[in-house]
């Protein structure tokens, strides 16, 4: 299953609250539609004759048209907002569940802090996109082709000219968008190193002490969190050049209509009414365009993390993770082991080949495997201990020696 199908997955688990909140969408961009078109009809009423019947009637619609795109915003936040934490819940418990069924050997090559980073910081960064992201996104859409319309029915050459914003910003959406997807991924997998670096000092911090590692474990943090900050600051570098190239194209093209529209007056074959919903109408078209260059963000930063996340999806669990019944009350008996040969990893080098023992109860088996360097030999260390009424402790029916015997050939 693809990252994209696995997002669509969890969007039918809650499509009624989401259908729910796209009429909200819906509404909440047609009456913020609407009221330009009251403006403009109220200046050139105006325009004509100022009563106070006139502007307590326009007043009434701005306001009464104001409150019912409230009402829809709060709704639609309060239902999609919603959906995305129980989607962020539903993840997480899912993200949780596969890495307890993970095999044990997944987790020899992985770092601690990288999962946590994962189950944190990327999920919420998927939440982002489940939200906000796909909420703005509807809306920019509706206002900003609803806006369209409407402009082509006051001015067809003048909403003509306007379009001409929406290519550009494609284009750099496009440009800066792909960049932007792979910075994104470059800080959160930076992320991930650096929270797995304090996890393990965290853990280990009695070993850094032992060996008096504390300066060189601090200078090596200082390091990755200086890579982390410089990541971050490309990214930001990069979304400081976009927004204001958005600005800059999206200035000319108000400066372009303002000049057309300044002609059609003084022609007189647009009215200063129909220019001012023109002008508020373009408003609301641009945006949309502006807040896309935000939403876009989300979004690359969203699928960048939801790839970290099937990264780990991926990974086959272990067949008999789940099987089994736990066990009740105490275990009493013998342990007998078998040809037991066993790998950290599948494919690596095994540590323990061909094991057969027997552990009576009250015995303690231990096996210490290649300490130091002991040449070219494979010899492998193995005591074992049992435990006795007598306080002291027997090896073999002697007293323990501090040293262990040295087992196998070279």
């Amino acid at each position: 299953m693809s990252p994209r199908r696995r997002l669509l997955h969890y969007f039918r688990r809650y499509r009624r609250q989401l259908l729910l909140g796209a009429l909200c969408v819906v509404g909440s961009a047609g009456f913020s539609l609407l009221k330009p078109l009251i403006i403009g009809n109220a200046v050139d009423t105006l325009a004509k004759a100022v009563t106070r019947g006139t502007l307590v009637r326009y007043a009434l619609l701005l306001v009464g048209a104001a409150a019912i795109e409230g009402a829809f915003l709060y709704a639609q936040r309060w239902i999609i907002i919603g959906a995305s934490r129980r989607i962020e819940y539903d993840m997480r418990n899912d993200f949780y569940a596969h890495l307890q069924a993970l095999p044990l050997s997944y987790y020899q090559d992985q770092r601690t802090g990288d999962l946590m980073s994962r189950i944190t910081n990327d999920l919420a960064s998927v939440r982002m996109l489940v939200g906000p992201a796909v909420m703005y996104t509807g809306s920019a859409l509706l206002v900003v082709g609803g806006a369209f319309v409407m402009m082509l029915r006051i001015d067809r050459l003048m909403a003509l000219a306007a379009l001409f914003a929406v290519p550009v910003v494609a284009t750099l959406v496009k440009i800066f968008g792909e960049q932007i997807h792979v910075r994104s991924k470059d800080v959160q997998d930076n992320f991930g190193e650096l929270s797995a670096r304090v996890q393990e000092n965290l853990a280990g911090v009695r070993v850094v002490r032992a060996f008096t590692q504390e300066h060189n474990e601090l200078e090596s943090f200082k390091r990755a969190n200086r890579d982390y900050v410089d990541y971050n600051r490309a990214l930001i570098r990069l979304t400081a050049t976009f927004y204001p190239s958005l600005h800059a194209m999206i200035g000319l093209i108000f400066v372009v209509i303002f000049f057309l529209g300044s002609r059609r007056i003084v022609a007189g074959t647009m009215t200063i009414g129909a220019f001012v919903a023109f002008q508020f109408l373009l408003g609301r078209m641009v945006w949309p365009l502006i807040a896309l260059g935000w939403v876009i963000n989300l979004f690359q930063r969203g699928m960048a993390s939801m790839q970290r996340l099937h990264e780990v999806w991926v990974v086959e669990p272990d067949a008999g993770a789940h099987e089994g019944q736990p066990l009740e009350g105490p275990i009493e008996g013998n342990l007998e082991v078998r040809d037991l040969t066993f790998g950290y990893t599948a494919a690596g080098r095994s540590v323990l080949r061909d094991v057969n023992l027997s552990v009576r109860r009250g015995e303690t088996i231990g096996y210490v495997g290649d300490t130091g360097n002991a040449g070219a030999g494979n010899y492998h260390l193995h005591f074992e201990i049992t435990v006795t009424d007598d306080p002291k402790r027997w090896y073999g029916g002697q007293p323990l020696n501090p040293y262990p015997l040295l087992t196998g050939k070279r």
